[in-house]
C-alpha cells in the first residue's frame, strides 16, 4: 500500500482527445501554449501515495487556508507530488476530497484564533 502510484504510466489511457475549443487555443491559432502529442493533451505525471504514518496509522486532522479563511479539520488521505515539484495533500473534508498544496496548510491554533465570520445582509436601496 505504501508504494507509489505513478499516474504517468497510465497517461496514455487518461489523455483526452483535443476538443475543437481546445484546438482553437493552440499556438497555431494565436492562443495559449498547450502541450500536444498526436492531437492529444499530455497531462504531467503525478505521484500519489497513501497519507499514513510508518506504523500504518492515519495522520491527525489538518487545517488549510482557502479564500482568506482557515478551514478544517480534514483527514489526510493521500500525499501528492507533480512534475513541477508541487507537493500537497488530498484531504477528505465534509464527504468531499480536496487538494491542498503544502504552502496552504495552517495550524489548529491559527484556525481557533481566526476572527469569527459574521453574515451580513445586503443594504437595500431606499
Amino acid at each position: 500500500m505504501g508504494q507509489y502510484l505513478n499516474l504517468a504510466k497510465q497517461q496514455a489511457r487518461h489523455s483526452a482527445p483535443m476538443s475543437d475549443a481546445l484546438r482553437s487555443m493552440t499556438p497555431s491559432h494565436g492562443g495559449c501554449d498547450v502541450p500536444m502529442s498526436d492531437n492529444r493533451v499530455d497531462f504531467p505525471p503525478i505521484v500519489i501515495e497513501p497519507a499514513m504514518r510508518p506504523d500504518g496509522t492515519p495522520l491527525r486532522p489538518v487545517y488549510w487556508e482557502r479564500h482568506g479563511r482557515i478551514i478544517g479539520p480534514g483527514q489526510p488521505e493521500f500525499f501528492f507530488r507533480d512534475s513541477a515539484g508541487q507537493v500537497g495533500l488530498i484531504i477528505r473534508y465534509q464527504d468531499d476530497l480536496v487538494s491542498v498544496a503544502d504552502f496552504m496548510l495552517r495550524s489548529r491554533k491559527a484556525f481557533e484564533e481566526q476572527p469569527i465570520a459574521h453574515e451580513v445582509e445586503p443594504v437595500r436601496s431606499f
